[in-house]
């Protein structure tokens, strides 16, 4: 039996705030693919305000290429080195230089404690 469900809004969410939206369900009423999400989310290594707060930040340093889909993955996996934080944007079709990625992780580890 399939669901009718309306698309009301479609962003890309830090691991904390799929777990905060997947919170306010009922467990017992998730279909598999919210409890796999949930399972996935539980241990997120970020606080939801302080992702809100690093989110932030790094939208503050007006980098036009560090775009939001890896402004997320910045905050999901935390990268605590230049090789992290390479390995993260290495998917980007434009090349991030040496100042920007020292900005974004001096951002990181400033925030994200």
């Amino acid at each position: 039996m399939e669901m009718g469900y309306e698309l009301i809004d479609e962003r890309f969410l830090t691991e904390a705030e799929a777990k905060e939206l997947l919170k306010k369900l009922n467990k017992k009423e998730m279909i598999e693919e919210q409890k796999k999400a949930f399972e996935h989310v539980e241990n997120a290594k970020i606080s939801l305000s302080k992702a809100k707060i690093l989110e932030q930040k790094l939208t503050e340093l007006n980098i036009s290429k560090l775009k939001p889909k890896f402004i997320v993955k910045i905050i999901d996996f935390m990268p605590k080195n230049m090789d992290e934080l390479k390995i993260i944007l290495q998917t980007s079709t434009i090349s991030f230089n040496e100042e920007e990625m020292e900005k974004i992780l001096n951002t990181v580890k400033e925030n994200g404690k």
